[in-house]
């Protein structure tokens, strides 16, 4: 996820620490935060100020929640922030890289436009966190700009399609099963799937028209000589 979690847990126990608001006023506006409906079921969980101050511990959200705080992190508190502040720069900065990463369509002069915000945001996050490392996630947006020229659009390889299916494993896992694992998930995605087709409701991204079709069986001196 671009590094969200690691980059906006800096940024928000710096702008706590400049007492700008506490974790406290951020749950509060998530809360009441008018998600759209197509959202409500991604909308992130509320911040433990706990675990923003210790060091060993990460923000704890699924890969959609976290995209979705991210993005509206900036209508949540960027009121509360005043101007000019380079953390804040910093993290706005984070914003318009993965925005164009996640782009539909990129423009082939977007690409060096690209290198150069990511060189921007590294150089700045050492400047303003020099005791924190770079980690691989922020190592590895130095290769987007060229896997875009080889792959094109990275929304086409990211996995947020893939982590949520993961998601669905996990808790269908998560029922004491210690004998035929694969069984049991793979019996409940079949019936999940047998779910879907049958209550009425289109749960496909394109509808799907089945026709009948006969087929012709060969006889069995057709098979043998087959």
């Amino acid at each position: 996820m671009h590094g969200f979690p690691y980059e906006m847990k800096l940024l928000l126990n710096h702008l706590v620490k400049e007492k700008y608001f506490n974790i406290a006023t951020l749950n509060q506006r998530l809360r009441c935060f008018d998600f759209s409906y197509t959202e409500v079921s991604d909308k992130p969980s509320e911040l433990d100020d706990k675990v923003l101050k210790n060091p060993g511990q990460k923000i704890r959200q699924s890969a959609s929640k976290m995209w979705m705080l991210a993005v509206y992190l900036p209508l949540l508190i960027g009121d509360l922030v005043p101007e000019g502040c380079e953390f804040w720069d910093l993290y706005m900065l984070l914003l318009r890289i993965c925005s164009i990463a996640a782009s539909w369509q990129i423009q082939p002069d977007t690409i060096p436009y690209l290198s150069i915000l990511i060189e921007e945001h590294h150089s700045k996050f050492r400047e303003l966190y020099p005791d924190k490392t770079i980690i691989p996630k922020m190592h590895y947006m130095l290769h987007y700009p060229r896997q875009i020229v080889l792959y094109g659009p990275l929304i086409y390889s990211w996995t947020m399609r893939h982590e949520a299916k993961l998601s669905v494993i996990k808790r269908a896992s998560s029922h004491g099963n210690f004998k035929n694992i694969c069984f049991t998930v793979a019996k409940r995605s079949q019936h999940a799937l047998c779910y879907h087709l049958n209550c009425g409701k289109p749960f496909l991204a394109v509808s799907l028209q089945v026709s009948t079709m006969s087929v012709e069986v060969p006889s069995a001196k057709e098979s043998k000589e087959l």
